[in-house]
């Protein structure tokens, strides 16, 4: 499908702008004309009764419907981000598709490097480098070819410095 000139664009997303603000200004409307009722101080305009003070009611507790209006606005807020960035994903993908509609099936092929291929299967050399190094942990053996020093398997190794101090001596 081809895209619509910049013209046409620009038409389409006034509407857009115009719904927004609407909405904003409904919400401000309806915040307005539906006040908490508090007081001057700020409390309720009901006072507790005498069971609700003696069971621990709080007179300065937080305004509960004003609360839920705020975690009902950041979800709104927060649903209204996941759609937005959902909407740019499926654009993004439609134009990407349709930078690639145009284009050769050899010019979308997948390039392999040229030879000589270095490794021609890597999961195996490493799979073998592995068991060589498992191998030598686990086992007694030279470390050096005038069999001057040699080395120990792992868990021998852990078993014999277990309870003594890693410190060197002073």
């Amino acid at each position: 499908m081809p895209e619509p000139p910049a013209r046409w664009r620009r038409r389409l997303t006034l509407p857009r702008v115009l719904t927004l603000s609407a909405v904003a200004v409904g919400i401000g409307a309806w915040l307005r004309a539906h006040p908490p009722v508090v007081t001057a101080r700020g409390k309720a305009t009901t006072p507790p009764g005498a069971q609700a003070v003696m069971s621990g009611y709080e007179t300065t507790d937080i305004n509960v419907r004003g609360t839920t209006f705020i975690l009902a606005a950041i979800a709104a807020a927060t649903m209204l981000v996941v759609g937005i960035v959902f909407a740019m994903v499926w654009r993004f993908d439609v134009a990407r598709q349709a930078s690639f509609s145009h284009m050769t099936a050899q010019q979308t092929a997948r390039r392999v490097p040229p030879a000589p291929h270095l490794q021609v299967n890597p999961f195996y050399d490493l799979a073998r480098v592995r068991a060589r190094e498992d191998r030598i942990l686990h086992s007694y053996g030279w470390t050096t070819a005038d069999h001057s020093t040699a080395h120990i398997p792992i868990e021998r190794a852990m078993a014999l410095t277990v309870g003594k101090s890693l410190d060197a001596p002073p």
